[in-house]
């Protein structure tokens, strides 16, 4: 519930990851960097959407550069 008293949208990190076309790993840096808000569920982290997460956008060219160092380690 947001402070509103309404539910909140929340999201696996997964899904957070193919809703910004980023990694997985992306998405975990920016919870790390306060950039995006999470709540852990057991063992997993459940992304909020929220405004800070409709106002982050992963690095493209970051997300570019780990893209194509995964297909020269093939």
């Amino acid at each position: 519930m947001n402070k509103g008293g309404c539910a909140m949208e929340q999201i696996s990190v997964t899904e957070a990851a193919e809703k910004k076309g980023c990694s997985r790993q992306a998405v975990h840096d920016a919870i790390k960097a306060g950039k995006i808000d999470s709540n852990k569920v057991g063992n997993f982290l459940i992304i909020l959407v929220d405004g800070k997460f409709g106002k982050w956008n992963p690095n493209p060219e970051r997300q570019q550069i780990g893209r194509d160092s995964q297909k020269t380690d093939s």
